[in-house]
């Protein structure tokens, strides 16, 4: 008589799935935190950061997209490029979206420099994520 086993570990789909959605939701909720900070520091200092504060709304961006990507793969425990790509690359999509929708938004140089800033750090943080050592469990 064979032996039946049932394997009651989660799916390693779900897994990835449930990784990308967390790292999508933690980069979202930082860039937005991150965003109102920012805003408020170069309200009260005036018009001191007006000629480059396009490239200093880029600092969310760059952390936002480390922590995502970071904590994606910590959740995944593998595959941290692809999950920190993925993440980095649906959080730029869906702002890319979102300007186009509320705002005559225009392709500029802008746009690839933010996709960098977005994209490259959440490739770094799933790195770093999957070669963490401790254990995290969601």
């Amino acid at each position: 008589m064979k032996a039946i086993r049932i394997r009651m570990s989660e799916n390693e789909n779900s897994k990835f799935i449930k990784a990308i959605i967390a790292g999508i939701f933690i980069s979202s909720l930082l860039i937005l935190l991150c965003t109102l900070m920012l805003s408020l520091i170069i309200n009260t200092a005036g018009n001191l950061f007006e000629d480059f504060a396009g490239y200093i709304m880029l600092i969310p961006l760059l952390i936002s997209g480390y922590f995502g990507g970071f904590l994606g793969a910590r959740i995944s425990k593998s595959k941290g490029m692809i999950v920190g790509a993925l993440c980095g690359s649906i959080v730029f999509i869906l702002m890319l979206i979102i300007g186009f929708c509320t705002n005559n938004a225009e392709i500029t140089y802008m746009l690839i420099i933010k996709a960098i800033a977005l994209i490259l750090p959440a490739v770094i943080g799933g790195i770093k994520g999957v070669n963490k050592k401790e254990k995290f469990k969601v």
